[in-house]
Formats: structure tokens, C-alpha cells, sequence
């Protein structure tokens, strides 16, 4: 039944509508700095991570949206799998946006689930990295050598038009790349993502025992 709607679909438009039960969604920055409100905090609010699910009244609410889209798809299709189907569209966007609401201190390997799951060759925003340390640059990337994973590697790269590319067709420019290495780090800190749709921006500092930093800036997000 819901093979006929996306699962991207249904994300977009439950976003659309859990915002509109946040009472300041467009807050001026000086008010979220003087913390007389955060939209931030009463978007998550609607949420109940634990249980994979939303407010009962936000919740019935988002059914509205997507039940009548899942079965306008299949008008002939058992209810039994309709409610099936809304129910794990639902519990996707939740976890969706509680990955996004992660933060705090992660380790090397949680570091690289994380930036294996950037969309590499669709994303907008590849991965830009920050390095104070004896050197200074700020660079951006659209491609990760993994191969190593005590030492990664990122590039620019050109990917081919089209779906189901191989890795053999992806240009990768060699002339310059910045290496990340696991050795000698003292802490890394993830910040949350945005809750904006469609970005979901977050920012990591890798801090080094010498008192070097490294300062990531990506999504997850196509």
C-alpha cells in the first residue's frame, strides 16, 4: 500500500504540521538569546522519544495528514495495513528528528556513522572542516575515504549524472585532500542538528591532547 507514497513525502508534511502546533515558530534571535522563549524546545516538547511517538492530540492530528494520502494511494488496500502503514511513517519522523536532537560528548566510531550517513553525492552541504591548530583553513568537501578508519580522508569529487553509479566512476580530484586522524583526541562533542526541514545542519569539535581543534559542520539530510 504505501510503496506509492515516499517516505520523504509523509516526513515533509508531518514537519509542516507539528510546527504549526509550536506557539513562537518564527521567535526574533534576541528573544531565543535572552531565553524568553526557544521554538527549539517546544517543537521537541510535542515529542515523546521514548515511546516513538507524538502528543496524543499533535498525533491525531499528523494521522489526519497521512491517512488519507496512504489510502488515496491504495484505495483497495486492507485497513489493517493502512493503519500499519501510518503508524510506521509516523514513528520514522519521530526518530528522524530525534537523531537530529542527539548532542553531547560520542566517540570515534559514533563520529563515523554519523558522516557515513551524509548523502555524499546528493547533498547540498557535503562537509565543511575547520582546523585551528598550527595551521588555519576552512574547506569543503563532497567525498570521504573511509578505508582506514583510524585516518579519514575527505576530497572533492565529481559523481556522474544518474542513479546506481559505481565507485569507479566518481572523479576524485587527488591534488589536495584533509586527513582526520583518531589518534591522540581528547574529546568530541556533537551539537544538535537544526529542526529545519530539508537542512538539519550540526556541528562537531574534535578536540586533540596538544590543543588542536577540528571543527566539522554537516548533514545528514539529502
Amino acid at each position: 500500500m504505501g510503496n506509492m507514497v515516499s517516505m520523504e513525502e509523509c516526513v515533509k508534511l508531518l514537519y509542516k504540521k507539528v510546527e504549526s502546533f509550536v506557539e513562537h515558530p518564527s521567535a526574533k534571535v534576541v528573544d531565543i538569546l535572552d531565553k524568553k522563549v526557544n521554538p527549539r524546545e517546544e517543537f521537541t516538547a510535542l515529542f515523546d522519544f521514548e515511546n516513538q511517538t507524538l502528543r496524543e492530540d499533535v498525533y491525531k492530528e499528523c494521522v489526519k495528514i497521512i491517512e488519507p494520502l496512504l489510502r488515496e494511494a491504495d484505495p483497495a488496500g486492507d485497513e489493517e495495513d493502512l493503519q500499519m502503514y501510518v503508524t510506521s511513517r509516523i514513528k520514522w519522523f519521530v526518530r528522524r528528528v530525534e537523531r537530529r536532537n542527539a548532542h553531547g560528548d560520542i566517540t570515534w566510531s559514533e563520529l563515523l556513522e554519523h558522516l557515513n550517513m551524509i548523502p555524499w553525492d546528493g547533498g547540498n552541504f557535503g562537509l565543511r572542516i575547520q582546523l585551528f591548530g598550527k595551521v588555519y583553513c576552512e574547506l569543503r568537501f563532497n567525498y570521504m575515504d573511509d578505508w582506514d578508519k583510524d585516518y579519514l580522508k575527505f576530497y572533492h569529487a565529481e559523481y556522474p549524472d544518474g542513479d546506481g553509479e559505481e565507485e569507479s566512476d566518481i572523479l576524485i580530484s587527488m591534488a589536495s585532500y584533509v586527513g582526520i586522524s583518531s589518534d591522540g583526541i581528547e574529546s568530541i562533542h556533537m551539537g544538535q542538528a537544526d529542526l529545519i526541514y530539508g537542512v538539519g545542519l550540526r556541528d562537531v569539535t574534535i578536540t586533540y591532547a596538544n590543543g588542536e581543534k577540528v571543527f566539522l559542520r554537516f548533514s545528514e539530510d539529502k
